[in-house]
């Protein structure tokens, strides 16, 4: 079985070596990455949660001179030795070279920078993730804007709202690698890998552990998610479960009220719905068939704006407790558990 972690020297053709990094997914390996970084606290962080979603990562410490050069290095390494890398991520002044060497790589088809300087260097002729903290002290958020403004499409941003620079909170780089991994996939030349499970029917969803404690990584279909607990538990890098729980049924519900009221043509401008989640005691619930004991209340506040009459807003009130969430929380479910082979 490959070692996940391996430790390389890269020889330099000008003399000297290259320190880096290649983590490997325990699985199919979808794509490999070269991550050109200047901080090595969060490295470990980014590469398990990359590794996680498929992608092969070969880590290095960007240096001042040279930087370019030992992009394209590690690049011809994968290329040599595995696959040819389709993406290149820089942070810091990592940003700055892989941009520049993202012209010198044929293979690439993504590149992204992380809390980045803007240079005078010719955008990228693949799609680029700008990735910045609004409030890192080292490279302004000025940056990002620029960088952003002279790519050409496809181009992304994304803030990582209370970062720092080095992103030295795990719960941070946690949150940038799986935003970075959710983007970077539909650029990828392979699929993702189908789920293997016991599931025959309905939508698969996968959930899995993301390299901090208590976080997860949810894919559904194509889409990926987070989940966490919030402090002192967790480091709230996502909803929790219960929050997840109140966001599917909130919006079936307001899908369902959405397509009523396009079905009856009812002047419906928009609809929100706010959510509570509580354990009461069953005593307090008149309507309730459980009389002892606790048991667990959802309140849903439901607005609705446009020019209803009363008459419509019943309607519309009667048909959102007929979403098909609120249908299977409210019906016998059978939940079978089983280990995977």
């Amino acid at each position: 079985m490959t070692d996940p972690k391996v430790t390389l020297e890269l020889d330099r053709p000008q003399g000297g070596s290259l320190d880096a990094l290649l983590a490997l997914p325990t699985g199919e390996i979808r794509a490999y990455a070269v991550l050109a970084h200047r901080s090595p606290g969060s490295v470990d962080v980014i590469a398990d949660t990359l590794t996680r979603a498929g992608i092969a990562v070969l880590a290095f410490e960007i240096g001042a001179a040279g930087a370019v050069a030992d992009v394209v290095l590690a690049a011809y390494h994968l290329r040599a030795n595995f696959e040819p890398p389709e993406i290149l991520i820089g942070h810091s002044l990592g940003g700055v070279a892989v941009l520049s060497a993202s012209h010198l790589v044929p293979e690439i088809r993504a590149v992204v920078t992380i809390n980045a300087p803007a240079g005078e260097i010719p955008p990228p002729r693949t799609a680029l993730l700008v990735m910045h903290a609004p409030s890192d002290q080292q490279v302004g958020i000025q940056n990002a804007g620029h960088l952003f403004v002279g790519a050409r499409h496809p181009k992304s941003f994304i803030a990582l709202d209370g970062a720092d620079h080095a992103l030295t909170n795990p719960a941070d780089a946690v949150y940038a690698a799986t935003m970075l991994g959710a983007w970077v996939g539909r650029y990828l030349t392979k699929p993702a890998a189908p789920v293997a499970s016991g599931l025959t029917m309905g939508h698969r969803v996968v959930v899995s552990e993301n390299g901090a404690p208590y976080a997860q990584t949810i894919v559904a279909g194509r889409h990926r998610l987070s989940a966490d607990e919030p402090v002192p538990l967790g480091r709230d890098t996502g909803p929790t479960p219960y929050d997840l729980l109140l966001a599917s049924l909130g919006s079936c519900t307001s899908m369902t009220i959405r397509m009523y009221a396009e079905r009856k043509q009812i002047p419906l401008r928009d609809v929100s719905i706010e959510l509570r989640h509580a354990r009461v005691h069953a005593k307090d619930c008149e309507e309730c068939e459980t009389s002892a004991g606790m048991l667990d209340r959802i309140d849903l506040k439901i607005t609705l704006e446009g020019d209803l009459t009363e008459e419509q807003r019943e309607k519309l009130l009667a048909i959102a407790g007929k979403c098909p969430v609120h249908r299977t929380l409210h019906s016998e479910v059978q939940i079978r558990t089983a280990i995977a082979d």
